[in-house]
């Protein structure tokens, strides 16, 4: 059954086993060399929906559950060992490799680049031939980074031959040198019991000629001040890996035209719905991006309105709604016994961890008595040898900044905090509240969830103005909802001044035009409003914003990523005009409305009707949609 619900698994018989504490079960060895295919078994267990399947195939026999924590153990470890590369990532790999000495990998995050930048290490370091020499650099922000790409280097390597994973461990050790902010010492590693030792070598960093170099987020290190590096570390071959999105921002093409250039453009680690919530916070080059990943359950939103004053209480409340999200997870995965390694939590900065971390621990010591959770950094959790399974007690969980979540990814994150008011005109703080929450949700592989105090007109807040369609996922309608350029559009961020100036000559021209009609329709009045418009409630199928606690009434939306003319009413009237009362109906019912389904009506009769008011209102909402179009095209071109 489970060969024929995901193409390309192979399963073999069952054999009798025990789970951990001790109820006997059946194991059942299933194998594949697609992640695509490993990605949609993990939802297939998650949801429940496995359980179900062969519960219904089996009734006669017993009621079957597949235990989610063991599979995960499993599932995560096979992840790291997967041999086989995308087809679209192969290709990209072979075209690296023909390109020449200085190569520059660019993607959208959950393309995988890292996970080709270590099949390229591989190749060029050839551990199989001892006669192989050369050391490896690899530059990155923080040392939790290098730590990840050693780790994985290694159990790769350890899948692809016959050697253990200290013995892997210990021979990449010899042959790879770590560099991180402020770039001044190199790091040696080594082992030590089951613990990784960092060793500060005493080298200049410009003196080794290296055998290759690898520039974890490039993009950073040079909107840091770093870019020299690129130049003054000596290495026969350089790698450069950065997001694409920033990479276009940054003009790093121009600032360096010697680096050969090739994008991956095919997600491959995050869902669909994680996919589509994150483009709406891109902004710069918007290559289209296509995910061969599943679904995944929708975002989960906890938005709380502050009650009160002090940062303590604050802080306090972020506590609290922090702990609902691990209720949450508990309510929705039964079955997962443990989150150890699975769960992220991400922070602003610095100060923001100093003051959550320690009232954080206390809560969840408090809340849930029977688990024994730990918050660790990024640092701590990466400074052990890999092992086959974990068998400690204790449930490490991330927590740590945003800024040290860069080039990390985790099965379930939260981020806390993130956000800020919208500021505009390219704001210094606009900039790094939008990269904070996209790092934040791209780190996420199946779920994503964030806890924030409401902000008025804040990056969030138009989570506030969501409903959450509860129906199945289709791609073609979360494309549809969501707009790639609400983000560049919020920082005012265009290509040049002049396609600047344009868009706003163009959009000033038009709301002038409105402006003269509205001064003569409002004239009328029935029409006159004393008071501003509520922004009304729009459904979507990516975000599930139930949780939010929020009494404040929105008016307006600094940010707001959901394309409303597409979803608004005025779309719904154009496709049901002619129906039956009948048809009207019955689509009605299957769209899921409910805050708009009177409007929804009265919109209709009132078409049918021909009344000469309402007509010229409606002509008037789409002259404003054409205008806004207008406008885009101009800034476009």
């Amino acid at each position: 059954m489970v060969e024929r619900s995901s193409e390309g698994i192979q399963v073999q018989a069952p054999v009798q086993s025990h789970l951990r504490d001790g109820t006997p079960s059946l194991m059942f060895q299933v194998t594949t060399e697609k992640v695509q295919v490993a990605q949609a078994l993990r939802n297939k267990v998650l949801s429940g929906a496995l359980d179900l399947a062969l519960s219904k195939e089996h009734s006669a026999f017993a009621q079957i559950h597949v235990d989610q924590s063991d599979f995960l153990e499993r599932y995560e470890k096979s992840l790291l060992t997967l041999s086989k590369l995308t087809d679209h990532q192969e290709q990209k790999l072979q075209n690296l490799k023909q390109l020449g000495e200085n190569l520059h990998l660019t993607a959208p995050a959950g393309c995988g680049k890292t996970f080709v930048a270590i099949q390229y290490a591989l190749d060029e370091l050839k551990l199989d031939d001892r006669n192989s020499s050369g050391q490896m650099l690899f530059v990155s922000l923080q040392i939790s980074l290098g730590l990840y790409f050693v780790r994985w280097l290694a159990v790769r390597h350890s899948t692809l031959t016959e050697l253990s994973i200290h013995e892997a461990m210990n021979l990449i050790m010899k042959r790879i040198v770590l560099l991180q902010k402020p770039y001044e010492d190199l790091v040696t590693l080594r082992i030590e019991g089951n613990k990784i030792v960092q060793n500060t070598k005493g080298e200049n960093v410009h003196t080794p000629d290296f055998l290759l170099a690898v520039f974890d987020e490039c993009h950073e290190l040079v909107r840091e001040g770093f870019g020299h590096l690129l130049d003054q570390i000596n290495a026969k071959k350089k790698l450069l890996l950065s997001d694409q999105s920033q990479c276009s921002a940054l003009n790093l093409d121009e600032k360096y035209p010697e680096y050969a250039r090739e994008s991956l453009s095919e997600v491959v680690r995050s869902t669909e719905r994680l996919v589509r919530a994150a483009s709406a916070f891109q902004i710069g080059e918007t290559q289209e991006v296509s995910s061969i990943g599943p679904d995944g359950p929708a975002l989960k939103s906890f938005i709380f309105e502050r009650t009160h004053n002090s940062k303590e209480e604050e802080m306090n409340m972020y506590c609290q709604y922090t702990k609902k999200t691990l209720s949450h997870l508990a309510k929705v995965y039964p079955g997962l016994r443990s989150l150890h390694g699975r769960l992220a939590m991400l922070v602003p900065g610095q100060h923001f961890l100093d003051k959550i971390k320690d009232s954080l621990q206390e809560q969840l010591e408090v809340g849930f008595r029977h688990r024994r959770f730990r918050l660790v950094s990024f640092e701590e959790s990466l400074s052990f040898v890999p092992t086959k399974f974990f068998e400690g007690q204790e449930e490490l969980i991330l927590l740590d900044t945003i800024d040290n979540a860069r080039g990390h990814e985790h099965l379930m994150v939260v981020c806390i905090g993130l956000d800020e008011e919208v500021q505009g005109k390219g704001a210094e703080v606009d900039l790094m509240t939008r990269a904070k929450l996209y790092v934040g949700i791209t780190r996420a592989q199946h779920l994503a969830m964030v806890v924030n105090k409401y902000v008025t007109g804040g990056w969030l807040e138009f989570l506030a103005t969501l409903q959450f369609k509860k129906e199945e996922y289709r791609s073609e309608v979360g494309k549809e909802e969501f707009r790639n350029d609400a983000a560049a559009q919020a920082l005012r961020v265009g290509k040049d001044a002049a396609a600047q100036a344009l868009r706003d000559d163009a959009a000033n021209a038009a709301a002038l035009e409105i402006r003269q009609e509205d001064d003569q329709l409002d004239a009328a009045p029935d029409l006159q409003q004393e008071a501003p418009e509520e922004v009304e409630m729009s459904s979507n199928s990516v975000w599930d914003p139930s949780e939010n606690e929020i009494e404040s009434k929105i008016y307006q939306l600094k940010f707001d990523p959901i394309d409303r003319v597409k979803a608004d009413w005025l779309t719904k009237l154009k496709m049901l005009h002619g129906a039956s009362k009948e048809q009207v109906a019955r689509t009605i019912d299957e769209w899921n409305f409910q805050a708009d389904r009177a409007l929804l009506m009265t919109a209709l009769r009132a078409w049918r009707r021909h009344a000469k008011l309402q007509r010229e209102k409606l002509e008037r909402e789409l002259r404003k949609f054409r205008a806004r179009q207008q406008g885009r095209r101009i800034t476009e071109q």
